[in-house]
């Protein structure tokens, strides 16, 4: 559709010619580019760049080069290198900072590929200026920690050189602590160390402390005395075992190898609080003894781990919610997107099961999709009452928008046989947002209405659900809303349109085939079964003296009669491939596929006797009392090289030869 246009009409093409298209392309996270390899030109690029890089997109139009502008001087001659690797048709990943004229930097992201059995090539450039601050943070902090275990390490090596030149002191008591704990260096030590906001342990290979500072205490909610005083504290901060059995294997690590660095650990304090920290160990050497010490140097990130959940989560939702609205886009099978959406949700929230339940006009919910983990019964197709509530407080909680939240149904004060309800289907905890669409009557102004309910469940174990997840239910069920309305369009369309071709292929009186939809079937038939080299057969049957019947008893009688005719020929074919049509005025005529002449003599002579049957009165017919009809009858096997018309002209010519001899007779023709 686009070859030949220039740029600039790239643009009108898109924007008129695939709106679909374009608002996808729009809304990419990102700067989209399409390039034209053969002509090095730059072909689209979206609206995101001049927003970015502050340049409009004509001049990039007229330079293909003209973002480079914008790029760091020092990742310039890198991005040029890569932008010709790309014109060339290779696929190309480069991470470059922006400099934009507010002294503002900005870190870039650039990806390409070449479009199959296309001369174009596609980027996008996204902006990671997050994340690669987040990278450089966690950089910094590293080598931070890294050099603070370095100064302990030399500090305490330090101190036993001094000890051994001292005289041996005497044995100190039990639970009193080494003599070079209580030394103004280490006491020194500790104090910046707590300054810098950093945990520090010092411990034996039985895990008895020397040194737990006050930073420590602080994030473990524990004392030095509690800490000694726990056969294994280890198993307190790491209650779970598979945890516990990570940090023995660390310690067991360190053992061997000497040291470990900038190691993540999830550890759960005192208070039921879980903290993830970064540890650094390294083995020492006592000042005063040659016993061997752990020394552990630990840095608090759970605010920024929960940042970067945050982040994470943010950018997850965001993506589930761009592909839901995708998916609407890309389909109007209503099945196939609830059912993906279902799915996408499960996979997002970590859920055991997520259904999609439809209210029904008795005020029952049945449960329509559902994406379920292997493991917990299914409940797809059931359907029940919500004992929580009346069926009327219900409907008016979730139309006005109701969230339902239960982190866990044996403390949440549910209604017993609810909580029987939810126990069968194995769930421990439920989060319940409902699914409105606007809808509207011919005669009121769009409203919205409950369709069902977006259901996520946790049957393994109970569960705090966040403020986060149930916005992002919120968020897509309401595209889900969306969904449904294109999809009650689409069938109120699609009824409108068969209503429509009846309407195109019916005789208005009679209510059975026209004239038009007639003549297509016939040429339809006569094709296939010219293929086939089968018989078609057609009948051409006539009301006689039907115009007399119209002078004695007027048109509306005259309809009457028709009617009655249509109704008798239509009840006398009985494969759904005969058809009996209006030919027009009085005349009608059947449609018999691989039928013989024998088989249609047979029709004609059933639906003589039918009307014969009627004593439809016509006292000025030249042959009887009652209305009749007069039949002309042909046979052929199709000839691809001849038109069908032929087969009308031969059975018209039969109904013409059967008036002549009287009417209310049949007479039949063979083509050769």
């Amino acid at each position: 559709m686009l070859n030949g246009l220039l740029p600039s009409q790239w643009l009108n093409a898109l924007q008129k010619g695939d709106r679909q298209l374009y608002s996808l392309i729009e809304q990419i996270g990102g700067v989209f580019w399409l390039c034209d390899l053969a002509t090095q030109q730059i072909l689209y690029i979206s609206s995101t760049y001049e927003d970015v890089w502050g340049c409009t997109r004509e001049q990039l139009y007229a330079d293909p080069e003209a973002f480079l502008a914008a790029v760091h001087p020092s990742d310039r001659e890198a991005v040029r290198i890569a932008f010709q690797q790309q014109q060339q048709g290779k696929k190309c990943k480069i991470d470059y900072r922006l400099l934009l004229e507010s002294g503002e930097i900005y870190w870039m992201r650039d990806r390409s590929l070449l479009l199959a059995r296309t001369p174009y090539f596609l980027a996008i450039a996204e902006d990671i200026t997050e994340a690669k601050q987040a990278e450089l943070a966690l950089k910094q902090s590293n080598r931070a920690l890294e050099q603070e275990v370095r100064q302990l390490k030399a500090e305490l090596e330090r101190c036993r050189q001094q000890s051994q030149k001292r005289p041996v002191a005497q044995p100190a008591r039990r639970q009193a602590p080494p003599s070079w704990v209580e030394s103004t260096w280490v006491r020194q030590l500790l104090n910046a160390i707590d300054a810098l906001g950093e945990g520090l342990t010092i411990s034996d290979s039985h895990g008895k402390f020397s040194i737990f500072n006050r930073r420590m205490q602080e994030i473990t909610g524990y004392s030095q005395e509690e800490a000694n005083g726990c056969e294994d504290f280890l198993a307190k901060l790491y209650p779970d075992r598979h945890d516990y059995q990570i940090a023995m294997a660390g310690i067991e690590a360190v053992r061997q190898q000497g040291q470990c660095r900038n190691i993540e650990t999830q550890i759960c304090a005192k208070d039921g609080t879980l903290k993830t920290l970064l540890v650094s160990t390294s083995l020492i050497q006592a000042p005063d003894t040659d016993a061997t010490l752990f020394a552990s140097l630990y840095r608090d990130i759970s605010d920024r781990k929960r940042t970067e959940l945050a982040l994470k989560l943010q950018t997850e939702q965001e993506g589930l919610l761009r592909m839901i609205a995708y998916r609407i886009r890309e389909t109007l099978n209503l099945d196939d997107i609830l059912k993906t959406a279902a799915d996408a949700v499960r996979r997002f929230l970590k859920a055991d099961r997520v259904v999609l339940q439809r209210f029904r006009t008795n005020g029952s919910i049945e449960v329509a999709v559902e994406s379920l983990i292997p493991g917990w019964s299914s409940t797809l197709g059931w359907t029940f009452s919500h004992p929580g509530f009346s069926d009327r407080d219900i409907v008016q909680r979730y139309q006005g928008g109701y969230i339902y939240i239960v982190d866990d149904i044996y403390n949440a004060n549910l209604n017993p046989a609810f909580i029987s309800l939810l126990e069968y289907f194995q769930i421990r905890a439920q989060l319940v947002v409902p699914i409105l669409y606007k809808t509207a009557h011919s005669t009121t102004e769009p409203y919205e209405q409950l369709w069902g309910l977006l259901v996520a469940n946790q049957c393994s174990y109970s569960r705090q659900w966040q403020p986060l997840e149930a916005s992002v239910l919120s968020q897509l069920a309401m595209h889900l809303g969306i969904a449904i309305e294109q999809a009650e369009l689409y069938r109120k369309l699609e009824r409108a349109n068969q209503e429509l071709e009846q309407q195109a292929t019916l005789d208005g009186l009679t209510k059975i085939a026209n004239r038009r939809r007639f003549d297509k079937y016939l040429q339809q038939e006569w094709q296939r079964l010219a293929r086939e080299e089968k018989p078609l057969s057609l009948i051409l049957c006539d009301v006689d003296y039907f115009k007399q019947y119209n002078d004695t008893y007027g048109h509306p009688e005259g309809d009457a009669c028709l009617q009655k005719v249509a109704r008798t020929l239509q009840g006398s074919v009985k494969r759904s491939a005969d058809l009996a049509a209006r030919y027009g005025g009085e005349e009608f005529a059947i449609v018999l596929p691989n039928t013989d002449l024998q088989g249609a003599l047979h029709v004609s002579e059933a639906i003589q006797a039918k009307m014969r049957a009627l004593h439809i009165p016509h006292r000025d017919s030249s042959i009887g009392e009652y209305v009749t009809l007069s039949f002309g009858v042909a046979e052929t096997i199709p000839d691809p090289r001849q038109l069908s018309s032929r087969l009308v002209l031969a059975a018209d010519r039969a109904l013409y030869e059967a008036k002549a001899l009287g009417r209310d007779r049949i007479v039949s023709d063979r083509l050769s």
